[in-house]
């Protein structure tokens, strides 16, 4: 989905290009769109969007209806979460944006919660220096909000200096915790589909010109995707994560933008150059259609220097009466076919950012729907598959009889 020329009223407005809609995509909306980004839940079924009269509306994205809400001049920005159940706003206010988030939770009768932003601080308290927020992404876990927002400093000569910066907002506890200290302006977070841990935004350089990076939450790898940009790129992950959609300045376009895709090798570094996607477009958003699955908690952690793989399993006891969650450490002693051999384990239950895999005592087999592993470089890679237990092995071994890579 994205911006793009309406050539019966010059105005710009909704665009989408899936399969069977051409090349250049058809027009959706009936709205002008604003300067704000594009939303569209996980399912890819709706979008949400400020018009050009600083309105949200909401559209499905088969065109079949368009609503707004019919409060023009109140809002800055709009997010929905990836669930379809949170909607993020910056309202304005005597046409200025406030310094607050709201969030609105669709399918509950609880009020709307309201998230001043300040400066996060350590220790003591520190002078607020947040003016407001601009772009949001949630969390697929729906936890947290990603956002970037506007800094104004005082200079000790009694001027003021802008500085944008992104920020995450812990939607339970309130407080905001600084993504980076960068002397850049940093701008436009959006999340990866398949995790919540890639993170890719854009950069401003003290020259002007925009450079796009990846961020590992996880591991703190960091990685340059794009550099010497004319233009704020709005950079968006594709369907599935392998590569890169962002805005370039364009003068042969008639909107003077279009679309580019960057290859990214395990989600994160840059493959080959880049090409162009769609010509004429501007501030693209991926998304991707089918039910949304959620924010899957990974039942291991696969470290590939030592070969050693923790999971977490529910498994019956001794007597076969009752289901014990453990807490394995299991090491590789075979690549082909590849055979791990328990070398610790204990009764423990997995964090709260983990879950147990199910043993399934049929087929003596479990079932793991999320193991993760992060090499020495702090690349991350995603596995599911099934593992066999077998027979009578002592120490307990397991063969991987399926693994397939995310």
């Amino acid at each position: 989905m994205f911006g793009c020329v309406n050539p019966d009223s010059g105005a710009t407005v909704l665009c989408r290009r899936e399969q069977g809609d051409g090349e250049q995509g058809i027009i959706l909306s009936q709205n002008a769109v604003g300067h704000s980004r594009i939303s569209v839940d996980g399912s890819g079924e709706v979008a949400a969007f400020v018009n050009a009269e600083q309105d949200v509306c909401l559209i499905s994205t088969d065109g079949q209806k368009e609503e707004c809400l019919g409060y023009p001049g109140t809002v800055h920005s709009v997010e929905v979460s990836p669930n379809g159940q949170l909607m993020g706003f910056v309202f304005l206010k005597e046409g200025k944006p406030i310094n607050k988030i709201v969030i609105i939770a669709l399918e509950s009768d609880e009020p709307p919660h309201e998230y001043e932003l300040v400066t996060p601080s350590f220790d003591s308290p520190v002078p607020n220096t947040v003016a407001f927020a601009d772009a949001m992404a949630f969390t697929a876990k729906g936890d947290a909000l990603y956002y970037d927002a506007l800094d104004v400093l005082e200079l000790g000569n009694g001027k003021k200096q802008d500085h944008w910066g992104i920020y995450q907002l812990d939607l339970k506890s309130g407080k905001p915790h600084s993504l980076f200290s960068a002397p850049v302006n940093l701008g436009n977070p959006r999340l990866s589909h398949t995790s919540d841990s890639l993170l890719v935004f854009e950069v401003e350089q003290d020259t002007g010109k925009i450079e796009i990076d990846i961020f590992n939450i996880t591991s703190s790898q960091l990685e340059t995707i794009a550099e010497g940009l004319e233009t704020l790129s709005f950079p968006s992950y594709n369907g599935d994560d392998t590569a890169i959609i962002y805005s370039i300045a364009d003068s042969n376009s008639p909107t003077g933008f279009s679309l580019v895709r960057q290859a990214v090798k395990d989600h994160i570094t840059p493959e080959g150059e880049p090409t162009l996607w769609l010509q004429g477009a501007d501030a693209g958003v991926i998304y991707r259609r089918g039910e949304f699955e959620g924010y899957v908690p990974p039942n291991g952690f696969y470290d590939p220097t030592t070969q050693i793989m923790r999971l977490y399993i529910k498994m019956p006891d001794a007597l076969g009466l009752n289901l014990i969650e453990y807490e394995m450490d299991l090491k590789v002693i075979s690549a082909n076919p590849l055979v791990f051999e328990v070398i610790r384990a204990s009764d423990n239950k997995p964090s709260n950012t983990s879950e147990s895999a199910d043993y399934e005592p049929s087929t003596q087999s479990v079932r793991l729907t999320r193991v993760e592993s992060t090499d020495k470089d702090g690349h991350l890679s995603v596995y599911k598959g099934v593992m066999q237990l077998v027979p009578d092995s002592k120490p307990t071994r397991f063969t991987v009889i399926e693994l397939i890579k995310e």
